[in-house]
Formats: C-alpha cells, structure tokens, sequence
C-alpha cells in the first residue's frame, strides 16, 4: 500500500546527501571568476545554486521513476536484504510513481524558471548550458534513449558534462558573460572524480544491473576492471592538475588539492580487501564521494586565496 511522503522518503527518492556534487563545481566556476578579477554577484550566485540544486533533484527522481519502470529496481529490492539502507522506495511502495513524477517535475520547472531568469540578465549561453545538461540528465535513463543501458560508456559521459564542464562553465559565464578555456580545463578533475563516485556506486548494484540489462561501464567491465579504471581515473586527475599548474595555467596554489590523496589512499586501502563486500563497495562510494568533494573545494580555494 502506497504510503504518504514524508522527509525521510523525499530525502531518499532525491538522494538528497549527493547534493554538494552540483553545488562545489558552481563554487569553482565562481572561484575562477573571481580569480580573473570579476567580483562575485552573490545574489545570482545563489540563484546558480538553488536552480543547480533543483534540477539535480529532479534528476535523481527522475532516474528512479524510469529505474523502477524498467524493472530494474525491483530486481534491486528482491536481491538486498529488507533492511539495506540503499533500498528503493519506488517498488516498496512506500510512495506512489505518480508522486515522484509529479515531484521531479515540479523541480524541473523551478529549476527553469531561475535558469530564463538568469539568463535574461547575464546571457543566453546560461540557458543552452542549462538545457544542455537537463537533457543529458533526463535521457540517462528515460526512455528511447536510456544512455546508462546502452553499454558504450555514454551514461558515465553524461554525468562528466553534467558535474563537470557544464556547472562550472555555467557558474563562471554567470559571473563574467564570457566564455573561456580555463573553467573548462579546471573542469575535466572534477567531472573525472563524479564519475568515480558513479563507478563505485554501481560496484554495490552489479549484480541486479547485470540482472536487469542496465549496461553501465561498472556491469560491461566488471568489478575488477571498474576498480582499477576507478582508482586510475583518480590518479590521473592530480597528474593532470600538476601539469597545469607546472605550464602556468592554473595557480600553484592548486596543489592544495594533494591533501585529498588522504582519502585516496583510504580508497586504495579498501580496494586492497581480498573479499570485498556490500559495506565495503559501500565505504568505497563514501570515500569517492568525499575525494570529489574534498578535491573541488581545496581547487576552489586555490582560486581565492592567490
């Protein structure tokens, strides 16, 4: 029987913990602004982060409600245990897929509304950035196009331009009406390490992906395979940002950004376990979480502090 939503279930559908990855590459893209000598207008800065944050909402919703119509969510809930704290509340009932739909669109259309607002006082490339990434996050597993199903790697492309180039071009263009190739360099690590996190989460939902045909990377490569790309992809990101900052791209300061390998180095520690299990593919997509957050906001205040 279909339940009311509450709080806690609003929190769930929405996964509601993952919002810093939306809101620190629009702090980045400010930060670069900054750098450049642009003052920051805190009002449409906050505007950036609520639409940001709407439309990430409904993304997640969004992606649910297909999951579920798909079946793959079932198949989720049939496999774990009543009590795993990643269950879907879709097939449980615990609210309706008319509600969630309702629901996503409602954050979709805030999300709009501040977008053509924005847009009207700092440019339309707001608005195409916006649509842009709208769009990537719709299709990624909405029917026809379903990009996570396809197995060519296109749905872990979609999240990269949706929390990297895309948020923090769009936060440095609000802020300066130009478009320029240094947000987007200082993009790409961040777009890299969201990835991650998607990469590792699927770790956890292998088996019903695989059960259900959901074609993610983590299910075309294996868990093996996908914890080498994961861990390689990561370190690849600090060769990256040392390079940039060796050819004077980015500020010195960026190197910052090393205090992170802490987390790295806890990442390797737990892909180092013989067995792993659910906790610990678990722990794994905690601890990529944090890197990616942790990493953006130390690049962040590289940008502030020169």
């Amino acid at each position: 029987m279909t339940k009311n939503l509450t709080l806690n279930r609003f929190f769930r559908l929405s996964r509601f913990q993952f919002l810093p990855v939306i809101i620190c590459p629009v702090i980045l893209g400010t930060a670069i602004a900054s750098y450049n000598g642009i003052s920051t207008n805190w009002i449409s800065l906050s505007l950036a982060i609520i639409g940001s944050i709407s439309l990430l909402l409904a993304a997640n919703i969004i992606n649910d409600v297909h999951d579920y119509l798909n079946g793959v969510d079932e198949i989720s809930n049939t496999m774990f245990p009543k009590d795993f704290q990643n269950a879907k509340i879709l097939p449980k009932g615990e609210i309706s897929l008319t509600v969630a739909k309702k629901l996503a669109y409602v954050f979709y259309i805030i999300g709009a509304i501040i977008g053509i607002y924005l847009a009207s006082i700092a440019g339309y490339a707001i608005l195409v950035l916006g649509i842009s990434g709208t769009i990537l996050s719709y299709i990624y597993v909405a029917s026809p196009i379903k990009t996570d199903y396809r197995g060519y790697g296109l749905g872990e492309l979609s999240i990269f331009f949706s929390f990297g180039p895309i948020p923090v071009l769009g936060a440095y263009y609000l802020q300066t009406s130009t478009i320029d190739l240094l947000p987007i360099l200082a993009s790409i690590p961040i777009g890299i390490l969201t990835t991650c996190i998607l990469l590792n989460h699927d770790l956890i939902f292998y088996e019903p992906y695989k059960k259900g045909e959901k074609k993610s990377l983590t299910v075309v490569l294996g868990r093996q395979k996908t914890i080498k790309l994961s861990f390689g992809l990561s370190i690849f990101t600090y060769i990256y940002l040392t390079l940039l900052v060796v050819y004077d791209v980015l500020p010195f300061y960026s190197l910052i950004t090393f205090i992170s390998l802490l987390l790295l180095l806890k990442l390797l520690k737990i892909y180092s376990i013989k067995k792993l299990n659910m906790e610990n593919y678990g722990n794994a997509t905690s601890t990529s979480f944090l890197l990616s957050i942790i990493y953006c906001i130390l690049l962040s205040i590289s940008f502030i502090i020169v």
